[in-house]
C-alpha cells in the first residue's frame, strides 16, 4: 500500500461514520491486540478548546522528558499532523503498515469501520510500537461512544469549555451535551472541568464522577490573571503560580492554559515528575496553529478556526481587545451543519465587510449562500472562488484595516499556506 493509499483509506467516509459503534471499536482492538491497554492516557473531550489544552499538556509533558503522544483531529494541511510523538508526525512507512494492518482485520472481523475507528487504531498501534511514556487523546465528536473511548483508564480526562455543537447528534441542551462529553469518565479516574459557572453543566458532571467515583477538579477563573497580551502570546497568572508565558494568543487561551496547569498538577499527583522549569517551558514552546493565529502584522491578517457560536463570541471579544473596536473584514468559509446563521449574528456587528468563500469540504456551505446570509445581517460581502483569490479580496475590502479568516479549520491551512506557513 501507498502512502497515499493508505491516506486515502484512513480518510474514506462510510455510512458507518454516521453511526457511532463502541462494540465495533472493541471489536477491532481486540484482533489488534489492545495496544491501547499498555498506555497512560490523558484524554481531553469538550466543544471549545480541546486541541489547544491538548496541545498545551502534550508540550509540557515532552519538556519533562517523557516520550508524548498527541492525537488531535482534524488536520490543517496533512493527515500526519494527526498523530505525533514529540512534536513528529507520524512517518509515511508507518502510516502504510498500520493502514495495512488494520484492514486486513477490518476484511477478516467482517467489520464495516468509520474513519474515525480507523485513525484512532492506528494512533494506538503507532504510539504502544513506539512505547510512548504518555499519550495525550484528543476526543473526537462527543465523548461517550467516540472511537477513543474504547481505552479502559486514564491518569486524567479533561473537560473543556462545553457548549451548543453538534446538538442533532449530542442533545438540543448543554446539559445533554455535558452528560454526553463526561462519558469519557472512567471509573476512580480523577476528572478536570473547565468551570464557566454554568450550574447545570458543573451539576451533570458532579453527578457522574459521583456515580464512577472519580476525584474533580474544577477550575477556579478568579484566580486567573493576565499581566499582558498582545498578537504574539501573552503573561498570565494561576492558582498562585506567577508570570507564565504563554504564546498563544486569545483572552479563551488564557481559560485553556488554566485548564492545562490544573490537569497537569492531577498528572502530578499520579505520579508524572513535571518541574516548574519543565512547565513554564512547556507553555512558553506550545504552538497551535489556526487559532486566533497573526498570519501577517501589516496590516494585520489573523485566522481563527473556529465554527460555532460560541467560538464566534470569543472571536469578537478578541478582535475588541487586540483593535480597539476598529472593523474588521471577514474571510469567512463554513460547512453547512453549523449554526452558520446565528454565528453571522454574532460577527456582524464588527463587520467592515465580507468575502464568502466555499470551504473544501462535501459538507461545505456555497459561497452564494453564506454571502446571501451576511448580506441579510447587513454585511457588505463578495464571493470568491478560492482561497487565495478570497485573501486578496479581502485585503482590498480593507485597506489597512485588520482581515481576519473564520470559519472551518478545514480551511484555515489553505489560508495560513498564502502567508508560507506550513
Amino acid at each position: 500500500m501507498t502512502r497515499q493509499q493508505a491516506v486515502s483509506y484512513f480518510l474514506e467516509k462510510r455510512p458507518s461514520d454516521y453511526h457511532p459503534a463502541p462494540d465495533r471499536m472493541a471489536r477491532l482492538m481486540e484482533a489488534l491486540g489492545n495496544p491501547q491497554d499498555g498506555l497512560r492516557f490523558a484524554h481531553v473531550a469538550g466543544t471549545n478548546g480541546k486541541g489547544s489544552v491538548s496541545c498545551l499538556l502534550a508540550s509540557v509533558l515532552q519538556a519533562a522528558g517523557f516520550r508524548t503522544g498527541l492525537y488531535t483531529s482534524p488536520h490543517l494541511v496533512d493527515f500526519a499532523e494527526r498523530i505525533r510523538i514529540d512534536g513528529a508526525p507520524i512517518p509515511d512507512g508507518a502510516i502504510c503498515e498500520t493502514a495495512e494492518r488494520i484492514r486486513a482485520e477490518e476484511e477478516r472481523c467482517g467489520l464495516t469501520l468509520a474513519a474515525f475507528d480507523r485513525m484512532t487504531a492506528a494512533a494506538f498501534l503507532y504510539f504502544s510500537r513506539e512505547n510512548c511514556d504518555v499519550v495525550v487523546l484528543e476526543v473526537g465528536l462527543g465523548g461517550l461512544l467516540d472511537a477513543t473511548n474504547v481505552i479502559r483508564e486514564s491518569a486524567v480526562s479533561v473537560l473543556t469549555n462545553i457548549g451548543l455543537d453538534h446538538t442533532e447528534l449530542l442533545g438540543s441542551t448543554v446539559e445533554k451535551i455535558a452528560a454526553e462529553k463526561a462519558g469519557i469518565v472512567k471509573s476512580g479516574c480523577p476528572v478536570v472541568l473547565y468551570d464557566d459557572g454554568r450550574a447545570g453543566v458543573r451539576q451533570v458532571v458532579e453527578d457522574i464522577c459521583r456515580i464512577r467515583q472519580a476525584p474533580l477538579v474544577c477550575t477556579d477563573f478568579s484566580e486567573l490573571l493576565c499581566e499582558k497580551s498582545d498578537l504574539r502570546g501573552q503573561v498570565f497568572s494561576y492558582r498562585g503560580r506567577r508570570r507564565l508565558l504563554l504564546a498563544l494568543a486569545g483572552d479563551y487561551q488564557l481559560r485553556n492554559a488554566a485548564t492545562a496547569l490544573d490537569a497537569l498538577d492531577v498528572l502530578r499527583m499520579q505520579g508524572f515528575f513535571i518541574t516548574e522549569e519543565a512547565l513554564a517551558q512547556g507553555f512558553a514552546a506550545a504552538r497551535w496553529p489556526g487559532r486566533f493565529e497573526l498570519l501577517r502584522e501589516r496590516p494585520p491578517f489573523l485566522v481563527d478556526g473556529g465554527h460555532n457560536p460560541q467560538c464566534a463570541d470569543a472571536l469578537v471579544g478578541n478582535l475588541q481587545s487586540a483593535f480597539g473596536g476598529q472593523p474588521v473584514v471577514f474571510l469567512i468559509g463554513m460547512l453547512r451543519d453549523k449554526d452558520v446563521r446565528a454565528v453571522i449574528e454574532t460577527l456582524a456587528p464588527c463587520a467592515k465587510a465580507a468575502v464568502a468563500v466555499t470551504v473544501n469540504d462535501p459538507r461545505a456551505m456555497p459561497c452564494a449562500e453564506l454571502a446571501s446570509l451576511l448580506r441579510e445581517a447587513g454585511v457588505a460581502c463578495v464571493e470568491a472562488a478560492c482561497i487565495a483569490d478570497a485573501a486578496a479580496a479581502a485585503d482590498e475590502l480593507a485597506k489597512g484595516a485588520p482581515v481576519c479568516a473564520f470559519g472551518s479549520l478545514y480551511f484555515t491551512g489553505e489560508v495560513r499556506a498564502i502567508f508560507g506557513k506550513k
